[in-house]
């Protein structure tokens, strides 16, 4: 289900275009067909008439999306609101100017937290991976700052609990499946801001033009963090952050010659 809401000016007025999105939205699954989904760890108990227990949010949900494309011609040169009268040399330095900004916000997909030890001792994996769950006796969202070290309460997760058994007359320890949800907290936001400056120079041959372009992607520098360790069994990195997915600020220069 989602709230898709989007603006947009069909026509520039005063130089400005602009197109804005926003979506509100939840996808719920209970599992992706290969067992394993697209990361490691998108965890289902493959087992008869037990979806009730892997049903959560899908790997691939976002709660927010939100995205801007702002185009702006600036008011400056002839056949503008300021510098109609400018002569050829003034026009050519401080016309022609462009600006353009590109906004995307999401919120962070879903986590799968693992027991990558087998706690349960079922042995349920595919490809390798451990399609086990811990035991989940809090809320991990809570207490926590979201920091690279603690992205999410690691004590609220615990080994399953054993139960040993006569079985054939033989004592046998058995392991429980955990409890925890499939899909127990998000990743971080994702937040980037691309800005473009354009100068347009009119040529003296019929219909062309060169077009200077200065290209920043990432304009503020912003760290979007990769997804942090989920396995329940590896201490030194479950629930840390160790990686990013995005470059750093890239700045680009170009020409286009039209004609």
């Amino acid at each position: 289900n989602s709230l898709q809401v989007k603006a947009e000016t069909k026509n520039a007025r005063h130089g400005l275009y602009a197109l804005i999105g926003y979506t509100y939205s939840r996808s719920y699954d209970n599992g992706f067909t290969d067992g394993v989904g697209s990361s490691i760890g998108a965890t289902y108990y493959p087992l008869t008439n037990w979806s009730k227990l892997d049903w959560a949010l899908s790997q691939i949900n976002l709660n927010n999306n939100f995205t801007a494309s702002v185009i702006y011609d600036l008011p400056f040169g002839r056949g503008k609101q300021f510098g109609s009268n400018w002569s050829n040399p003034v026009n050519t330095l401080l016309g022609g100017w462009q600006v353009t900004v590109i906004e995307h916000i999401s919120s962070g997909f879903p986590i799968f937290v693992v027991d990558g030890n087998n706690t349960s001792g079922v042995n349920f994996q595919n490809n390798g991976n451990s399609l086990i769950r811990p035991d989940q006796v809090c809320n991990p969202n809570n207490g926590v700052s979201q920091s690279i070290n603690e992205w999410f309460n690691v004590n609220c997760f615990a080994a399953p609990p054993t139960v040993t058994q006569i079985i054939n007359g033989k004592q046998v320890t058995l392991g429980e499946l955990g409890n925890a949800n499939r899909t127990p907290v998000n990743g971080p936001d994702f937040v980037n801001t691309d800005f473009s400056v354009i100068k347009r120079f009119a040529l003296p041959w019929e219909n062309t033009g060169l077009d200077f372009r200065a290209e920043i992607f990432n304009l503020f520098n912003h760290a979007q963090f990769g997804l942090p360790g989920n396995d329940f069994n590896a201490p030194g990195t479950f629930g840390k952050i160790n990686s990013t997915v995005n470059g750093p600020r890239l700045v680009q220069f170009g020409l286009k010659f039209t004609f």
